[in-house]
């Protein structure tokens, strides 16, 4: 499996980031000041795209092709 980097918007390398630190959906529409609805929609298209089965598969996805770095 290889992902295009750019496949996430910066909108959703920011959720994916904030997932992969285990905060909650609300904790994210809170920090980046969206609406839990649109954050768990932008959850939902992450997985979709990453083609992970869960917020964890998500992370490991991330964390493994560079998308999102470890800070």
């Amino acid at each position: 499996m290889c992902i295009d980097k750019t496949l996430l918007s910066l909108r959703e390398r920011k959720i994916l980031c904030m997932m992969a630190k285990n905060h909650t959906n609300i904790e994210i529409s809170k920090e980046l000041f969206l609406s839990e609805s649109t954050v768990k929609f932008s959850v939902r298209k992450i997985l979709e795209k990453l083609s992970a089965n869960g917020r964890v598969h998500a992370a490991v996805i991330g964390y493994k092709y560079g998308i999102i770095d470890i800070d």
